[in-house]
């Protein structure tokens, strides 16, 4: 993940910083306990390579101070805040972690540190405008549910991601079913996304409007005219984009298509679909004159011979 987002960053000439939990002895050293990739300094291939090293010679384990790392990453957005506003800049800030927090010197979780933590979410959130990401490394039950009570219970621009196939499964149970989440886009998320469609996809339905837009970033290129506002010319207009690129479906262990272009029409214009639960019923009405027959059939011998004739 961390090598991935280093080279995107590089790329669009974004400055990026990666910083260990857990830092070695002594005093702070860059290369040893962190790594800046910025295009405008060193060379980035120099800088990916020592991130590259940095990681090789980090391993899970250990306590998990986040309150601690938290607060010093407080305190340098804090002094350089008003040269961001200026320059009207924000910062994302990943936490990848895959325990619960804990103070530098213990490994033992209380309810102290998890009130810690979410003292310094709090201000970071809030004061700074920092925007938020906890990108969970373990399945633990207990470190995923608390992490996720977080989320629910903050109202900050905080963004709660577990692995890829959890977060999957999460989305279609919310009802998005239209869409493929592909690995692709579980990495624009974890590494922080200000397109708020991406943040509550594992929250709730999109709406009609929203799938539109959705599936408009996915699939309209940067020459194209934008799509149809109307329910039924979009979804024409959607039939004319073929074939639908194909993308790894982690739930079925396959290449799907990158959305579902029926279950995105009966989103976009449910007008389809109550057209199409009426035909069914008029055509349902129409192979059977005697009403309950079907129906009655089911229920045993008895009550079909009473019309076996009729057929």
């Amino acid at each position: 993940m961390a090598l991935q987002h280093a080279q995107w960053n590089a790329t669009i000439g974004t400055p990026c910083e990666f910083v260990l939990l857990n830092p070695g002895p002594g005093p702070v050293q860059e290369g040893r306990d962190f790594v800046r990739i910025n295009r405008g300094s060193e060379p980035v291939a120099s800088s990916l390579e020592s991130l590259r090293r940095m990681l090789d010679g980090t391993q899970p384990g250990g306590v998990t101070p986040l309150r601690d790392r938290l607060e010093e990453i407080y305190r340098r957005i804090q002094a350089q805040q008003m040269e961001l506003a200026n320059n009207g800049q924000r910062v994302v800030l990943v936490i990848a972690t895959d325990g619960l927090p804990t103070s530098s010197s213990s490994g033992t979780s209380t309810a102290v540190h998890k009130q810690q933590l979410v003292e310094i979410l709090n201000r970071l959130g809030f004061e700074l405008s920092v925007f938020l990401v906890v990108r969970l490394c373990t399945d633990d039950d207990d470190v995923v549910e608390y992490y996720n009570k977080v989320d629910e219970e903050l109202e900050l621009p905080l963004e709660v991601i577990d692995d890829l196939q959890s977060e999957a499964k999460e989305i279609r149970n919310q009802g998005n079913r239209w869409l493929t989440y592909s690995p692709m886009l579980h990495k624009i998320r974890e590494g922080g996304t200000f397109v708020k469609l991406l943040d509550v996809l594992d929250e709730r339905r999109l709406t009609p409007t929203e799938v539109s837009v959705f599936v408009q970033l996915l699939l309209r290129r940067e020459q194209d005219e934008p799509m149809p506002r109307g329910a039924e010319d979009f979804c024409r207009a959607l039939d004319a984009i073929a074939p639908i690129p194909l993308v790894y479906d982690p739930i079925q262990g396959c290449k799907e298509p990158a959305i579902k272009v029926s279950h995105v029409k009966w989103t976009v214009n449910p007008g389809i679909g109550n057209l199409v639960a009426s035909n069914m019923r008029w055509l349902a009405d129409t192979l059977n004159p005697f009403p309950g027959v079907l129906t009655q059939t089911c229920s045993g011998r008895q009550v079909f011979a009473q019309h076996e004739l009729v057929f």
